[in-house]
C-alpha cells in the first residue's frame, strides 16, 4: 500500500468517526442517519483493507445500534482484538453489545457471561475511561442480581467520574441494589446524588425516597 493510499483510508476511517459520532455531516437524501453514513464508509474501506483496525472497530459500533446484528459486532471487535491484542477497546466495545443484548434475549445467561469475560479483559489491559467500564460491569451485576458486586462498581464508577462524563444509572442503580438489600438509608443517599446532578427525573427519585423514608419510619417504630 502506497503513502498516498494509506493516507487516503486514514482520512476516510477519520471522517466516518465523526459522522458516527454526529461531528461532521452527511448526505440526508442518501442515508437515514449518521450511523447507516459512517457504516457505508467502514464497509468501504474494509473491502480494501479488510485488517483495518479503526475500520473493524468503527463498523462493529455502527452494527452494535442494531440489535439483530450484535453477534456480526461482536465478530467484528474479535477480529480487531485479534490484529491488536493489547489494545482493551475491543473487549470493552464487545463487552457492552453483549451486555445490551442479554437485556433482550432468552439466552441472556451466556450471553451475560460472555460479557463478563469481555469485561475482564478489558480491565486486565488498562480500558480508559475507567468509570465507564466500572459503570458497565456494575450494571451487569446488577442485572444478574449480584447487587454487593453491583454496588462495588458502582462505587469506583462514582469515585472515578468526571463531572462532564456523569452517568445517572451509575447512582439510580446503585441505589436501587442497596434497596433491593434492604439497604434503604443507603439507598436514599445514592438516590440524592442522582437527584443532584441529573434532576431531570426529579419527580419520579423523589417518590422513590419518600418510599423508602415510609419503610425506615415503618421498622423504626416496631
Amino acid at each position: 500500500m502506497s503513502a498516498n493510499e494509506y493516507k487516503d483510508i486514514n482520512d476516510r476511517t477519520a471522517h466516518a468517526y465523526h459522522i458516527l459520532e454526529r461531528r461532521a455531516p452527511y448526505d440526508l437524501n442518501l442515508y437515514s442517519g449518521p450511523v447507516e453514513a459512517a457504516q457505508v464508509i467502514f464497509e468501504e474501506i474494509l473491502s480494501n483493507c479488510p485488517n483495518s483496525f479503526e475500520a473493524l472497530l468503527g463498523l462493529g459500533r455502527c452494527y452494535s445500534y442494531k440489535h439483530f446484528k450484535y453477534r456480526e459486532a461482536v465478530r467484528l471487535f474479535e477480529r480487531a482484538a485479534g490484529l491488536k491484542p493489547e489494545d482493551p477497546e475491543p473487549y470493552f466495545r464487545a463487552g457492552v453489545v453483549l451486555l445490551r443484548a442479554a437485556e433482550r434475549e432468552t439466552i441472556a445467561g451466556e450471553l451475560y457471561r460472555q460479557s463478563i469475560r469481555f469485561f475482564q479483559k478489558a480491565l486486565e489491559l488498562g480500558y480508559t475511561p475507567q468509570y465507564e467500564l466500572f459503570d458497565s460491569l456494575g450494571t451487569l451485576f446488577f442485572r444478574i442480581e449480584e447487587f454487593t458486586e453491583a454496588i462495588s462498581w458502582f462505587m469506583k464508577a462514582a469515585e472515578s467520574m468526571p463531572a462532564e462524563g456523569f452517568i445517572p444509572s451509575t447512582f439510580y442503580l446503585a441505589a436501587e441494589s442497596h434497596a433491593r438489600l434492604g439497604n434503604y438509608a443507603e439507598a436514599i443517599e445514592w438516590y440524592e446524588l442522582c437527584k443532584k446532578h441529573w434532576p431531570v427525573d426529579g419527580e419520579a427519585i423523589d417518590q422513590r425516597i419518600e418510599a423508602l423514608r415510609a419503610v425506615l419510619n415503618e421498622q423504626s417504630t416496631i
